[in-house]
């Protein structure tokens, strides 16, 4: 753009020597101002404000260029803040990660110790004492383990749609 004094020379000297503003001067009342514009009217013009209802105009060539770089600011903010956000989805997937990760490892000791019998105790088929058949106990009734082993298969589902990985 060029400075006061200065001719930009890809424009033509009577456009870069205009005033970079104007207003349009409708009326010297703000009664008017609910009017409509009054098209095929007198209407004029001056660099200065000096009426009440009047219409700013700024030169369409610094315009364009100002719109040039507002939209290239812009761009640049918006593949900013799209790679910001590819960032913290990254983020995201890796707490959850390390979060199921350790969830994961709880539950599989628990499931490595609910697994091994912790004694065993008669079967109950004799009608007085025991016939001596022998049935292991376990630390957990089944339906807790079958819920910890059904949450183990959701962890494992979880951490391969985060990973990209197979879950099988």
């Amino acid at each position: 753009m060029p400075k006061d004094n200065e001719v930009d020379e890809k424009v033509p000297v009577y456009v870069a020597t205009a005033p970079e503003r104007i207003f349009l001067q409708v009326a010297d009342d703000a009664y008017y101002a609910e009017d409509p514009f009054p098209i095929g009217e007198e209407v004029t013009w001056c660099a200065d404000s000096v009426m009440a209802l009047e219409v700013a105009y700024r030169r369409e060539d610094l315009h364009a260029a100002t719109v040039t770089e507002l939209r290239a600011d812009r761009d640049s903010w918006r593949e900013q803040a799209e790679d910001r956000l590819r960032e913290w989805d990254k983020l995201r997937a890796e707490v959850a990660s390390s979060k199921l990760q350790g969830e994961l490892a709880a539950l599989e000791q628990f499931l490595l110790m609910a697994s091994e019998p912790v004694g065993q105790e008669c079967c109950g088929q004799g009608r007085y004492e025991c016939c001596g058949n022998q049935i292991p106990v376990f630390a957990q009734p089944n339906e807790v383990f079958q819920a910890m082993s059904d949450r183990h298969a959701e962890i494992l589902a979880s951490l391969a749609t985060l990973t990209g990985a197979d879950p099988t």
